[in-house]
């Protein structure tokens, strides 16, 4: 894979890509109607062994990174691990150890935790009735919450979040993350888009 840039691809770092056929367009209309309009459709966790940890319909799996790259434009970022190598000194571990750890942790968390969770087309309905405050909007998020299913990028959220990286600090609930929220999070710092 060639990337643009300077940052090179690690474990631990989110991705955002183009989600193609009938999926994709619905993603980008619904995202658009809670968020905003986004390039990317779909996010994931970069792996080691070149792969990729990736929330699809029939259950978030590890594939291939090659499957990503090969869909069109992506987009990497590495913010989450090195904002929490800077903020999480550790008195007796080098800044290279803690980047280590974490990196290790995350892609331990997604191995571990989320292959085979279920997608969950109505969390963009929670999101979108939590964001114009819809009434029983608490009832759907709860309803969301309790099926232990989520969408892509609230599966990226989740992950960091076990991991003990705080994405999003702004009070929304947890798994409210869509990939434009990710897109906002990367602009503006280090990045990478690959083609």
């Amino acid at each position: 894979m060639t990337c643009t840039g300077d940052l090179q691809l690690k474990p631990g770092m989110f991705f955002l890509s183009r989600q193609t056929g009938n999926g994709g367009r619905w993603v980008a209309a619904a995202q658009s109607l809670v968020r905003g309009a986004s390039t990317y459709t779909h996010a994931g966790i970069v792996l080691d062994k070149g792969e990729v940890l990736e929330g699809l319909p029939g259950g978030a799996r590890i594939s291939p990174l090659s499957k990503i790259t090969s869909a069109g434009p992506v987009l990497v970022c590495d913010r989450p691990v090195r904002e929490y190598v800077i903020n999480h000194p550790y008195p007796d571990s080098t800044p290279a150890e803690v980047d280590y750890w974490i990196r290790q942790r995350i892609v331990g968390i997604a191995r571990g935790a989320m292959v085979g969770v279920k997608y969950s087309w109505l969390d963009y309905a929670a999101i979108a009735m939590a964001e114009w405050h819809v009434p029983g909007w608490r009832l759907v998020r709860d309803r969301v919450e309790s099926s232990k299913r989520l969408i892509c990028s609230a599966m990226v959220d989740r992950v960091y979040a076990w991991a003990g990286v705080e994405l999003f600090n702004d009070g929304r609930l947890s798994g409210d993350v869509t990939p434009w929220d990710l897109n906002e999070y990367a602009r503006g710092t280090e990045q990478v888009s690959c083609c």
